[in-house]
């Protein structure tokens, strides 16, 4: 029995020195690891980046409206607040948005609809920002937000 086991283990021995595959998993779990990790590793720094775009345009349109809402005349004053929400959130080379906004109904008036929209663009990561334009490798990025005109009065009945 004993001289039949160790036969056994000789022949398991020897076919696996043998083999000539030996080493290749760990060469494969490279390759698939990388071909699966790299492009993850892109993903989630396109959606941080698209995700700070958005904090920051939503920020912007909320604030701007809030400022033009006491005062139409105060656009410096929005744009310099647009401009604080996306130092703080972004990257300086993201750039920052474009603010626009009108009334509803027009002309501004107490109690109208403050419509307010930031628009920006968020370039793909590990491009360039020039390249980026070129190619349009930008998302787009537009916030809206709704603010009344203060000084509108309600009255109970």
């Amino acid at each position: 029995m004993r001289r039949w086991k160790n036969q056994f283990i000789q022949k398991v021995f020897v076919r696996a020195a043998d083999r000539s595959e030996s080493g290749e998993v760990v060469v494969e779990f490279i390759m698939l690891a990388t071909v699966v990790l790299v492009p993850l590793a892109y993903l989630i720094l396109t959606l941080a980046s698209l995700q700070a775009a958005v904090f920051a345009s939503e920020a912007s349109a909320r604030d701007a409206a809030y400022i033009l809402s006491h005062d139409l005349t105060a656009e410096n004053l929005a744009i310099e607040q647009l401009d604080a929400n996306f130092s703080s959130y972004l990257r300086e080379e993201q750039g920052t948005g474009k603010l626009s906004y009108r009334c509803d109904p027009m002309p501004c008036a107490v109690g109208s609809l403050l419509l307010v929209r930031v628009e920006t663009a968020v370039p793909l990561p590990l491009i360039p920002g020039d390249f980026a334009q070129t190619l349009g490798a930008e998302l787009p990025v537009v916030a809206e937000y709704a603010f009344p005109v203060e000084g509108l009065v309600i009255r109970h009945e």
